[in-house]
Formats: C-alpha cells, sequence, structure tokens
C-alpha cells in the first residue's frame, strides 16, 4: 500500500540525476520501486526521461523550488529528440543508458546518493574509487529503473561490489570525461570542444575496428554492459587519451596499399567515410585538422582532390596565389579575387604583364579556417531559436543570422554562433514588460501563416513593433520563445500600405498576371523594385508600385474585355494612333503588351461603344455579347 505521505524527505545532491534521486527516495521510504513514488505524486513512471510538470513532487518532497529535480532530469532539449540535458551541458541521447543502470556501491556506501557521470555508456570505472561499476545483481538481473533502492536489485539482494579489476585505460577515460563534464579538459587529451566531442570521438573509436555493420552496431548503438565497453575503451580508449599519439595510431592501422588504385578510399577503404561522417560536427574541427596534417606530412600520402574534405590545409609560403588559397579554403579563385577585394582576406591584386596577380597574406587564411571554431549547425541553431531549420535559412537570407560561406562547409548548413548570440542579445534589449494586450510569441508566428517570422523580427530590430518579454520563461526555453509582440501588430504588419515588398509570385497574383511579366515590368519601369538594403529579394517590388499599376498602364486584353471588343481591335486602333507600347508584345515569351492608361484613354476617344446613364462608355453586358455571336452565327447559316 503506497503512503499518503513520506516519512523521509530527502533533497537531492549536485551531482546527482533524477533517477537515481527517485531511487534513493523510495529506498528511504520503504517503497517497493521510484514509480510508486511518483504515482503518489501523479506523475508518469518516465517523468525523468520526458519533460512534465515537477511541482507536485516537489510539493511532496516539501521542496520550494521544483527547478532543482528539472535540473537532474534528462530532459531532451526543446525541438530535438537528439540531444538530453546532462546537468550543466547537453549530450546525444545515444550516450546516455537509459535501460541499464550502473552504481559504485563504495560510493553508495559512503555517501548514500549517485553520480550522473555513471549514467555514460562510455564510463565503465567509478572516477574517485577507480572500481568497475555494477550493472547487474548476482542474481543474474541487469539493474533497472524500478529496483526498491539505489543498491538494491528487484529480488531484495544488495548490489555488490564487483570482483574484477578497471584497467588504466577505463579509468583514465571515466575521469577525463569526469573533468570534461565540469568544464574543465585534462592536459594530455584531444582538444575537442566539449563533452559531446570526447563522446563523438570514443564512440568512434569503439567502432574503427570493426568490420562488419553488426559489430559496429553492438560496440555503440544497442549500448552492451559494462565489460564489453570496458574491453573495447581498452583498445580504443587512446584515441581521445594519448593525443594526438592514439589518433596517428589508428589512420595508420587502417591505412592500406590497393595497387592499380590511388585515392582516400583506395588507401582507407570504408574507413574514410565514416571518418568523414564522425569529424563533420564543429566539436571535432581540430581533430579533423590533425587528420589532414597527418595526411599531407606522409611520403605516400594519398592522391586528393583540391575540395576533398581532407587535404591538408597548412599555410606555409610566405604569400599565396589565388589558387592555393582557394585550395585551403575549398572555394573557387573567383570567390578570392572578391573577398580581397572586400577586405575579407589580406593581400592585393597586382598588374603581371597583361594578366593580374593575386596574392594573399597566410595569416588571414588561417583566421578564416579558424573561423569554423565557432560555426554551429543549422539544426543547432534552430533548437537555440526555437525554429525550424526552413525558418533558419529564411533568416540567414534576409540577413539576420550569418552564414560562413568562407570555409567550404555548404552554404546554409552551418550559421557562426556569435551571430545567433548577438541576434538574441539584440531581442533582449528592446524587450519591454507586458502591458496586458493579447500577445503572441515569437515561436508561434510561423503557425499563424499570416506573416513571415523574418518580416517580423526584421520590424522588431528597426523599432517598428513594441516586442514584449514573456514572464515566467526557464533558462532551457528557445530564444523566440523568450518573447512576444502583440497579435494586432501581426495583422498591421500583414497590410502596410507603404514600404512593404512582395515577392514575383505575390505581386503578379495582385495584378492578375504571369509570374515571368514581373521581371520585365520592372525593367520597363513599370514596378519599382525593393532596395537591397531593405533586405528583399532582387526580384521583389514594392506594393505601393503594384497598388498604383492599374491606375497608371493597361494591358490589350483588360481594354478589350472592358470596351467588349477584341483585342487585336483595340491593338489596331492604337496603332492607327500611333501610340507605342510600353513593353512590346512577345508571343514567344508569353509576354503581353502594356500602354499607358494615360494614352491609351485618348486613344479610345470616338469608338461607338454604349453610354450608361451617367453620359459615360459602360462595357457590354454578357447577354448583349452572347446575343451578337447568336445574331452574327444565324447570318452566316442564312448565306450558307
Amino acid at each position: 500500500m503506497i503512503p499518503r505521505r513520506l516519512l523521509v524527505r530527502p533533497s537531492i545532491q549536485a551531482a546527482e540525476p533524477l533517477n537515481q534521486f527517485l531511487q534513493r527516495a523510495s529506498g528511504l521510504n520503504r517503497l517497493r520501486s521510484p514509480t510508486e513514488l511518483l504515482a503518489l505524486a501523479g506523475l508518469p513512471s518516465l517523468a525523468p526521461w520526458r519533460r512534465c510538470d515537477l511541482s507536485a513532487l516537489a510539493s511532496l518532497l516539501h521542496m520550494d523550488d521544483p527547478g532543482s529535480l528539472e535540473a537532474a532530469a534528462y530532459w531532451p532539449r526543446p525541438g530535438t529528440l537528439r540531444t538530453v540535458a546532462f546537468g550543466q551541458v547537453d549530450v546525444p541521447s545515444w550516450a546516455v543508458n537509459f535501460s541499464r543502470s550502473r552504481i559504485c556501491p563504495a560510493c553508495v556506501l559512503e555517501a548514500g546518493s549517485g553520480q550522473r557521470i555513471w549514467d555514460l555508456c562510455a564510463v565503465t570505472a567509478c572516477p574517485n574509487h577507480c572500481t568497475p561499476l555494477v550493472d547487474a545483481c548476482t542474481c543474474g538481473r541487469p539493474l533497472s529503473f524500478h529496483r526498491p533502492s539505489l543498491a538494491i536489485c528487484r529480488c531484495g539482494r544488495s548490489v555488490e561490489a564487483s570482483t574484477a579489476v578497471s584497467t588504466g585505460q577505463t579509468i583514465a577515460t571515466a575521469q577525463a570525461l569526469a573533468a570534461l563534464a565540469r568544464g574543465i579538459r585534462p592536459a594530455g587529451v584531444a582538444p575537442v570542444a566539449s563533452l559531446t566531442g570526447a563522446l563523438r570521438l570514443l564512440r568512434f573509436g569503439m567502432a574503427a575496428g570493426d568490420v562488419e555493420a553488426t559489430s559496429r552496431r553492438s560496440a555503440t548503438i544497442s549500448k552492451p554492459d559494462v565489460a564489453t565497453v570496458a574491453a573495447r575503451l581498452e583498445m580504443s580508449a587512446d584515441i581521445l587519451l594519448d593525443w594526438p599519439g592514439g589518433l596517428h595510431r589508428l589512420l595508420a592501422e587502417n591505412a592500406r596499399d590497393t595497387p592499380g588504385k590511388v585515392g582516400l578510399e583506395a588507401t582507407f577503404g570504408t574507413f574514410i567515410q565514416r571518418l568523414r561522417a564522425a569529424l563533420s560536427e564543429p566539436d571535432l574541427v581540430p581533430i579533423a585538422d590533425e587528420v589532414r596534417n597527418w595526411l599531407g606530412a606522409r611520403d605516400d600520402a594519398p592522391v586528393m582532390k583540391a575540395w576533398s574534405f581532407f587535404r591538408p590545409r597548412t599555410v606555409a609560403a610566405p604569400r599565396l596565389t589565388a589558387r592555393q588559397a582557394a585550395d585551403l579554403l575549398s572555394m573557387a579563385s573567383t570567390r578570392i579575387v572578391a573577398l580581397v577585394q572586400d577586405g575579407s582576406l589580406a593581400g592585393g591584386i597586382l598588374p603581371m604583364g597583361r594578366r593580374r596577380a593575386v596574392l594573399v597574406e597566410p595569416g588571414s587564411v588561417k583566421r578564416l579556417l579558424a573561423e569554423r571554431l565557432s560555426l554551429v549547425t543549422a539544426s543547432t541553431a534552430a533548437a537555440a531559436l526555437g525554429a525550424s531549420r526552413k525558418q533558419i535559412g529564411a533568416l540567414g537570407r534576409r540577413g539576420l543570422l550569418c552564414p560562413p560561406g568562407l570555409s567550404g562547409e555548404p552554404s546554409g548548413r552551418s550559421y557562426r554562433r556569435p551571430s545567433v548570440e548577438a541576434l538574441a542579445a539584440r531581442l533582449s534589449s528592446l524587450a519591454r514588460p507586458p502591458t496586458g494586450e493579447a500577445l503572441v510569441r515569437l515561436l508561434e508566428v510561423p503557425a499563424l501563416r499570416r506573416i513571415r517570422l523574418p518580416d517580423l523580427i526584421a520590424s522588431v530590430l528597426a523599432g517598428e513593433v513594441p516586442l514584449v518579454a514573456v514572464p515566467e520563461t526557464g533558462p532551457g526555453t528557445p530564444i523566440l520563445g523568450r518573447y512576444a509582440v502583440a497579435v494586432d501588430d501581426t495583422y498591421r504588419l500583414r497590410h502596410r500600405p507603404d514600404g512593404a515588398a512582395l515577392g514575383a509570385a505575390r505581386a503578379a497574383g495582385r495584378l492578375g498576371l504571369s509570374q515571368r511579366m514581373i521581371p520585365v515590368l520592372v525593367r520597363a519601369g513599370c514596378l519599382d523594385q525593393a532596395g537591397a538594403a531593405e533586405g528583399h529579394t532582387v526580384r521583389g517590388v514594392t506594393a505601393a508600385s503594384v497598388q498604383e499599376f492599374p491606375r497608371r498602364y493597361v494591358l490589350a486584353s483588360v481594354v478589350a474585355r472592358s470596351w467588349g471588343t477584341s483585342t487585336r481591335a483595340i491593338a489596331a486602333r492604337f496603332a492607327r494612333a500611333g501610340l507605342k507600347p510600353v513593353v512590346a508584345t512577345d508571343s514567344a515569351r508569353g509576354i503581353s503588351a502594356v500602354w499607358s492608361a494615360e494614352a491609351a484613354e485618348r486613344a479610345l476617344e470616338g469608338l461607338d461603344i454604349p453610354l450608361d446613364r451617367t453620359g459615360t462608355r459602360c462595357r457590354r453586358s454578357s447577354r448583349e455579347r452572347s446575343v451578337k455571336r447568336q445574331t452574327s452565327v444565324e447570318g452566316r447559316r442564312v448565306r450558307a
């Protein structure tokens, strides 16, 4: 029977995850499993891993703030299921062992609580006691979340310490990962940017020696037991712990000589493809640079194309030509010339006979290569902002986020981290407290489908729309979820009479023309092109010019329908009057003729057109035209 209240109300420790805390609390209160404790608070059994409201659990434990419980949970970050919170850092979900618990009996006996670092799949030894972690009971059952207490199995036996001995590799790996989790990089380890980078590197090293796909899956994806992981770490942990010797040995072991073939795949086989996929993350950029240096220093270096990801990018010449700089930066030589002209690269363009020589300073090339360390993927930027990857691309095209475009990464897939932080800082400086009006979060704007998110953010940054700070938002809330605008402002921006820009499709829809007519009308001066300084595309036009177009210009088809005659008759009338079109007809391209409305009115003076009661010309009704057609048909039949 579940008690109505808890007799023992423990407090959560700093390095203790929520699942281990619940196991400890259920054991102190003599409950059968943490599920009973969660049921007492009205929470599901997956609360440690799925986001939910923990205020009832905090009230049950007499805790003032449920934030400490939320910070200890392995909850996915908003907008993604591949990244989970791990204390103060984020790690991939595959790096955490959710199904098979691990503990150090000595730590539980001394401190009475667990540690978050035990739940990492790559940790098989206790960083403090240097003993193997235990993930199974002597009865043979693996330790699950649904056991009575932290050190008691579901069978009722106490979890005993392992009789095995941890090796130096597993102990050093556990201590290095524990230090990285605290934000400290130990000396001698690989220069990874974060704990996530170290986990990715270890994961690749553990699977690098397996040729068969099934064995690679058992090494990483299936999350094996402690003994299996420890055996694999013994062979592959040097890639993280012994820098750069461990990486060099791994590359040398996988290199082979294939007679009659050249290239990276001929030398390394599928290993180079898996290495390329592993090193594509921004956290492992220094590792990729070390691989390039190792390949370039070999006497039998494999033949690589200029745009290869592994092409050595060392800069040793006093001054580089445009081709050399282009090879290092993986871009075209013409792009190097443009970068030198706009000052992004230090150098000069000097005359050399009838040609020109482009010389680039190596230091500026190194600086651009170093900028890759600050890049984040579009998925990471989308998770931070709380938007989709499509919206991130739209923000980049609008100039609100700065894509790199210099380091060889495909455009639109990576962004500079400072640009994301700068956008967040600008929004924070413009936000004001709420005033009680109806609000809509920036996070919810794309779902409204009446205004584009980049247009709204640009209006906010320009000071045209007030920004409101949303109260009661936690630290895990995305950037766009922290701010809102008035609902009325979204309608006002959609129907702005002046200054708005329309794309070619929208402008053509308002004018009743085909989309191919819009560039022709812009070149003829009938429509005004939206300025590039306003952030619009080249084929965008102003809404004011679209609204003014029907009053200034007219098409032959429109005049023919209004006067109840044919297009050929109208064109012939204009030709006899000497009226020249603003846009000439081009039937091959589907371009209709356009005339000045004022000149067309003068040319049509004197035509025999029915008049309405006010004395102005009126359009023949559809019935009159139908009667006229029937009369002409009957006349032809009589003559026949």
